[in-house]
């Protein structure tokens, strides 16, 4: 359908999970202050690494409760009576397929 289309979207068929970062990195920003640059980097970019590595064994050992924990988040940020079931309920498990992290 693409090579015969003069113009193709993509939609999403469901929701997805959504995560608040912090807009910036406490940890990054303190080593970037009392750090050489290079060390700096070089350490963030392992703490980050380190960080991703944690948060991904109980996601896969525990889908259900870090689902839950996940829709729990999303209600905290979001407006009383919105239809968080509706728009932050995915079928799948989390990191299955994807999960939005949104700064700040």
């Amino acid at each position: 359908m693409a090579a015969s289309a003069a113009h193709v979207v993509m939609l999403q068929r469901s929701p997805t999970y959504v995560v608040s970062e912090p807009g910036r990195d406490a940890v990054a920003l303190f080593l970037r202050r009392w750090l050489p640059a290079w060390l700096a980097v070089f350490l963030t970019r392992w703490q980050r690494c380190g960080q991703l590595s944690f948060d991904g064994g109980p996601v896969s050992t525990y889908p259900q409760t870090v689902r839950g924990w996940l829709r729990a988040w999303a209600q905290e940020q979001l407006p009383d009576g919105f239809a968080v079931d509706v728009h932050f309920k995915p079928k799948y498990d989390p990191w299955d397929q994807r999960l939005c992290a949104v700064p700040d």
